[in-house]
């Protein structure tokens, strides 16, 4: 058979065109010399579960998982990893080669941290907000309270979906009513940005606070805008290129038993 079909993956999502992913995984094979096939896919909402189904079927290898569908990945997953499991939230799937089960793992949150070392982000007692409570939000929250961290408050436009985070030990509110606290690091986790959208967020920003937005290129744009406007310094705002590179790493080393080199690719940046 085809080396092509045998090594299949694929980045899911909708919309799914602004993914990097392939060139990502196509530079992580070529330091091992190994050949894969590595697609953008997209589907309907409500076709997410035989769209996946299909995928393997067919001799797919590995899929990752982006927005909107990572909750219904861990739904549809046999069986997940505690974090994943923990955050409702899957981005990496694969065949168990000897149960057949299909797996579900999420390597968000480690690659987010991964990148979070590299800058020298300090974490250790800092006041977090964390915008957005989807399923990256989720695994972020988690990653933050394995972590020394101070306050963790999550803040949603709908608030009841922030609340539901509350049992986790993390405080939470709507968006028009954030408490004003000296906040040392801000994470975006919500993907309007690729609309080219931000909500006018009316937040407190210290000289010396940090923000990371999970979105990169230019999906992070109107993020940087809006801290910036918020008297925010550039110098302490950051893309999520680099996590999504760690986090690939991460997806790589499950599908090959290989970890890839990460730090020329992140230099590069986004094509």
């Amino acid at each position: 058979m085809d080396e092509l079909k045998l090594n299949r993956f694929a980045v899911l999502g909708n919309p799914v065109s602004h993914s990097q992913s392939p060139r990502i995984h196509q530079t992580f094979a070529e330091q091992f010399g190994v050949t894969l096939s590595y697609e953008k896919l997209s589907c309907e909402i409500n076709d997410f579960n035989d769209f996946v189904r299909e995928f393997f079927a067919g001799g797919g290898r590995g899929l990752n998982i982006t927005s909107p569908f990572k909750s219904d990945a861990a739904k549809l997953a046999d069986r997940c990893s505690s974090m994943a499991r923990l955050s409702e939230s899957v981005n990496t799937l694969y065949r168990d080669s000897e149960t057949g089960e299909l797996v579900g793992e999420t390597t968000d949150g480690l690659g987010w941290l991964k990148d979070i070392q590299r800058l020298a982000i300090k974490l250790s007692g800092a006041n977090i907000l964390v915008i957005g409570a989807g399923g990256a939000a989720r695994v972020i929250v988690n990653q933050l309270l394995c972590e020394s961290v101070g306050l963790v408050h999550v803040c949603n436009r709908t608030e009841s979906r922030a609340e539901e985070l509350v049992a986790r030990g993390v405080s939470a509110s709507g968006l028009e009513n954030i408490p004003e606290k000296n906040w040392d690091l801000i994470i975006n986790t919500l993907s309007v940005g690729w609309q080219g959208d931000y909500p006018d967020l009316q937040i407190k920003l210290g000289a010396q606070t940090s923000a990371y937005d999970l979105n990169y290129g230019q999906g992070a744009q109107p993020f940087i805008k809006w801290f910036e406007a918020s008297g925010g310094d550039s110098l302490f705002c950051h893309d999520g290129w680099g996590m999504l590179v760690e986090q690939a790493a991460v997806s790589f080393s499950i599908w090959w038993g290989k970890t890839p080199a990460t730090a020329t690719l992140i230099e590069r940046g986004p094509s």
